[in-house]
């Protein structure tokens, strides 16, 4: 397949980020990053990366994730990519990941294939089983997710005034609203990063809740793009959308018990409701006080 990899960064772990790209340099010809730094420093380490078959994209600012992306896809197709994996900046891909995702599509030429993911593990710590079973799923995260380009131009690519947050939910929906299937390989394992702020609840050491502590910005589009792709997919698949609805409730829910700055989560958790209601998307302006 002629693929590319597609990195969207934000100020990130140069080290980490590094140690990934030349992983994928191994499995691709060509690297493209995407950053939406918006410190001087930051985007001048990520410019440093910048090489034969890595290329940089600088958006001078924060742009969101949504955009980002749809700028690193034009690029990856005007270029002739037909499949383009997305990895998040501190996801720590394997070798050999490129290849099986190539071979399950060999595979399954019958399939229309929208896109396909891999395992996650949260911890190096975690014991995750490995088998060559393959699972459809109904949702796929950004990280590790190889993305049928042909697929994301017939259904207009990423939603751009979700800005961050629920970007890849929405992506993965519209996909198979338009009769694309998603599948995630189980050979395949990808560790990704919750963010140091993180934490599991267990129960009999069975991982019941993850709590994620996002600030109070994050939490507000968590809130108001939940609410908008579940109003906007609950009629399509009513089983999907609906609690999705419904998850500004359980992150109202998890500040309240479960994190600190609970004042300013709740009411950053309560404006996003309220926007969400009003139609008033992309990047928030709204000041929270602590």
């Amino acid at each position: 397949m002629n693929a590319c990899a597609l990195y969207v960064t934000f100020q990130p772990d140069i080290a980490d980020l590094k140690k990934s790209i030349e992983i994928m340099k191994e499995q691709v010809g060509l690297v493209i990053i995407v950053d939406n730094s918006d410190k001087k420093e930051a985007q001048e380490q990520v410019s440093a990366l910048s090489e034969e078959n890595v290329l940089v994209l600088s958006q001078m600012s924060n742009t969101g994730i949504a955009s980002a992306l749809n700028r690193g896809f034009r690029e990856a197709i005007d270029r002739g990519c037909e499949w383009i994996l997305t990895l998040d900046q501190d996801s720590c891909p394997q070798k050999g990941m490129v290849k099986a995702y190539d071979e399950f599509i060999s595979k399954n030429k019958n399939k229309k294939i929208g896109a396909i993911g891999p395992t996650f593990t949260f911890s190096s710590r975690d014991k995750v089983q490995v088998s060559d079973t393959v699972e459809k799923v109904h949702t796929l995260i950004t990280s590790g997710c190889y993305v049928n380009a042909e697929a994301y131009k017939n259904v207009g690519g990423f939603r751009d005034e979700l800005f961050i947050d629920a970007v890849d939910t929405e992506f993965s929906w519209h996909l198979r609203k338009n009769g694309y299937s998603l599948y995630k390989l189980n050979s395949v394992l990808l560790e990704h990063n919750l963010g140091s702020n993180s934490y599991h609840i267990k129960i009999f050491g069975k991982r019941i809740m993850t709590i994620t502590n996002h600030n109070y910005l994050r939490c507000y589009y968590v809130a108001r793009n939940s609410r908008v792709v579940g109003r906007d997919y609950s009629k399509v698949f009513p089983e999907d959308g609906v609690p999705y609805y419904r998850k500004a409730y359980k992150k109202a829910f998890m500040i309240l018990f479960f994190e600190k700055d609970k004042l300013r989560k709740l009411r950053a958790v309560k404006a996003g409701m309220e926007d969400a209601k009003r139609g008033r998307l992309g990047v928030c302006t709204r000041k929270f006080s602590a």
